[in-house]
């Protein structure tokens, strides 16, 4: 019974450490939605639990470049800046977030409706001649990235990022992140579109897919977690099977 006890305590404590939980408080009160189409999360809906948190934004950059800063929308982060290049959406009426350097990341917490492969790109401009790389990441974990580059601050065009990625369902943690040390963008906002949808038991492995290039496919989310989570409590058994054989021996 012991040794039941002990297992079990140990499978729990795995468990817990694999699956992690983001807890972020959402915009609009509950995860921002991604569909099994196509999903705008816009980059103003980040979360609110404060700078350093949900968010890093370049204070000094905002104050000194914002022509007319509008915090009607939101009064925490980046002042939101209407930009006739930007198409309505969901009423946000040309809203977009800029002055944005390699210090500045923003956090949203979203549901995913169906699991399966995604494709991404962002909506953003930067400075002529310019190329700027955003990270993105899930679950505070890596997951692809796109490279902002567009004539001018003013003209938002689409970027694809990297890699076509699988997706768990389920609630999750999305975060962008600057990654360039000498420019910066504005962003409008970042497209998620499902390419397809996994009909079983989820993928627990990387691979190659042909629509992302022949290039890797980052799995996360809930597929990537549980199989980490499964290896590490199978391994606790085996352990634990060794050390009751080992006793039984000596007895």
């Amino acid at each position: 019974m012991k040794k039941l006890i002990v297992l079990a305590v140990t499978a729990v404590m795995v468990l817990a450490i694999a699956l992690p939980v983001w807890a972020g408080t959402p915009f609009y009160g509950s995860p921002l939605k991604i569909g099994d189409g196509v999903t705008f999360i816009e980059a103003c809906d980040f979360d609110k639990d404060g700078k350093d948190v949900s968010y890093s934004s370049n204070d000094e950059g905002i104050k000194a470049n914002y022509s007319a800063p509008d915090w009607s929308y939101r009064e925490d982060g980046w002042p939101t800046e209407k930009n006739g290049g930007v198409p309505e959406r969901d009423g946000k009426l040309n809203l977009t977030i800029g002055w944005m350097t390699v210090t500045d990341w923003a956090v949203y917490t979203v549901d995913v409706a169906v699991a399966g492969k995604y494709s991404i790109y962002g909506i953003g401009g930067t400075a002529a001649d310019h190329a700027v790389r955003v990270g993105l990441y899930w679950d505070g974990a890596p997951l692809t990235y796109f490279m902002v580059a567009s004539s001018d601050w003013a003209t938002y065009d689409p970027h694809d990022a990297a890699d076509v990625v699988y997706l768990g369902a389920g609630t999750h943690e999305f975060k962008w992140a600057i990654e360039d040390e000498t420019n910066g963008i504005n962003l409008d906002a970042i497209v998620f579109t499902l390419v397809e949808a996994d009909t079983g038991a989820g993928d627990s492995s990387s691979g190659s897919d042909s629509s992302s290039g022949g290039k890797d496919v980052p799995v996360t989310g809930d597929a990537g977690m549980m199989a980490s989570a499964l290896a590490a409590f199978a391994l606790s058994v085996a352990f634990a099977g060794v050390v009751a054989g080992r006793k039984r021996r000596v007895n």
